[in-house]
């Protein structure tokens, strides 16, 4: 995919765009996190930030370039003092459950 093919798909060609869509078709792995992008990109030396991934991204599958997969739940448990809180992040939304913790 080049310059053309995003500008066929009504999308404006920014570098973010480029370097976003070279990671994807160069990488031997077909599933890839925002955080493995963000890894390729630094390893690239190329400053794109995870918000502009994201926000790529999301353009990406809204133009039919990308499709996005949920394969897993991830976990998230923070401590306070009184207070434990458990987050369940997934691709489609947040789920959190607090509970009273023993003094």
């Amino acid at each position: 995919m080049d310059a053309q093919d995003l500008k066929s798909a009504g999308l404006k060609v920014t570098l973010p765009r480029l370097k976003i869509l070279e990671v994807l078709e160069k990488s031997p792995n077909h599933h890839l996190s925002v955080e493995d992008i963000y890894r390729a990109l630094i390893e690239q030396h190329e400053e794109v930030g995870v918000a502009t991934i994201y926000r790529v991204l999301t353009q990406f599958e809204e133009s039919g370039i990308v499709n996005k997969l949920n394969f897993f739940v991830r976990l998230i448990i923070n401590l306070s003092e009184a207070t434990a809180s458990i987050t369940f992040l997934t691709g489609s939304g947040v789920a959190s459950n607090n509970f009273i913790t023993s003094p």
